[in-house]
């Protein structure tokens, strides 16, 4: 009888660390996403920068080339 509730109490103890330690695993990753997501949210806007920038710039050379091909032909 003693040995069937020493039993029991060591297979609770570790339910109980394992859960312990699948919290605190689980706490971090959730840390670690964050800063993750971050870092990507980052180099999304990087992109999304160098995409505007590129594009106002060909506008402005096409526009550019426009008005200087219409001035000499008139």
């Amino acid at each position: 009888m003693i040995f069937i509730v020493v039993t029991v109490k060591e297979i609770h103890q570790e339910q109980r660390s394992w859960w312990l330690q699948k919290k605190q695993q689980t706490s971090s990753d959730i840390r670690y996403g964050n800063a993750n997501r971050k870092k990507t949210n980052q180099r999304l806007l990087v992109v999304v920068v160098v995409v505007v920038v590129v594009v106002v710039v060909v506008v402005v050379v096409v526009v550019v080339v426009v008005v200087s091909l219409l001035l000499l032909l008139l």
